[in-house]
């Protein structure tokens, strides 16, 4: 597999497997555990920041190609980028809407909103950039991309933390399935990160380099603990359907050796 399609494997699988168990499943899962109002608006907010979370996360994938090819972003690429910034943005603005009708909810959306105002600064950054060619780019914004990316998910960690603490407050008996959430939050930061090592590799047309190929073992490493984690979260619960049925088309794609057998051939 050369690592164009590894790349977007990596990100395609992951990306809807974390959503699928994040507000898809999360927030139906919860109203089977609990019928107390005060605990479904929480996981209301819990599931509608994992969602802008993992828009944040998508991010990579429309512009780290744009950002470090040589030539300027095709109209096609401004146009995908766009759309995720769009996309994000609007994950945000749902996520603060959710807090807001929580007793605390200025003070958490306080956080959210340096997140989103980072996160503005970067991507405008990405796209004046990106916009013409690699011998004019501003070196900053091309370097600090995928860091800035980093950094604001890790802005948004506390707010989950906040939300988290206040379900499991309300009712205990959401514990298992927050941290279920919260893990695959985790296995699709680790595996698009693995898929982010490609990019200046896939941009250069060059093979991957021994640290690069560390880092992705790693990540890998990461990945398939997290999974591990998954599964043993499911079996907590008692295996729902709705989160059993995520996790087998996630296994299927991404675990079923494809994502093992990418690695050694990513160097082609």
């Amino acid at each position: 597999m050369r690592i164009g399609k590894l790349f977007a494997l990596s990100m395609l699988t992951v990306t809807v497997f974390a959503l699928i168990l994040g507000a898809e499943v999360l927030i139906p899962q919860a109203r089977i555990f609990t019928n107390r109002s005060d605990a479904i608006k929480t996981v209301e907010a819990f599931g509608a920041t994992l969602m802008a979370n993992q828009h944040v996360a998508s991010l990579r994938a429309p512009y780290i190609g744009p950002i470090f090819q040589e030539s300027a972003a095709t109209q096609a690429q401004l146009e995908a980028a766009a759309k995720a910034a769009k996309t994000a943005e609007a994950g945000f603005e749902a996520a603060r809407r959710a807090i807001s009708v929580l007793d605390d909810g200025g003070a958490i959306a306080e956080n959210l909103d340096r997140a989103a105002r980072r996160l503005k600064d970067i991507t405008n950054a990405a796209d004046r950039a990106m916009s013409v060619p690699l011998a004019a780019r501003d070196s900053a914004a091309t370097k600090g991309f995928l860091p800035g990316v980093a950094a604001v998910i890790g802005h948004i960690e506390p707010v989950m933390n906040k939300l988290e603490a206040k379900v499991i407050n309300a009712d205990s008996s959401l514990a298992a399935l927050l941290s279920l959430a919260r893990t695959a939050q985790d296995l699709r930061v680790s595996a698009g990160s693995r898929a982010a090592t490609l990019s200046p590799a896939l941009s250069a047309r060059r093979p991957l380099t021994a640290a690069e190929l560390s880092l992705m073992d790693r990540m890998q490493g990461r990945v398939e603990a997290d999974r591990e984690r998954i599964e043993a979260g499911l079996e907590q619960l008692g295996h729902p359907a709705r989160i059993a049925a995520a996790l087998k088309a996630a296994t299927e794609s991404y675990f079923g050796g494809r994502g093992r057998r990418g690695q050694g051939a990513s160097c082609s």
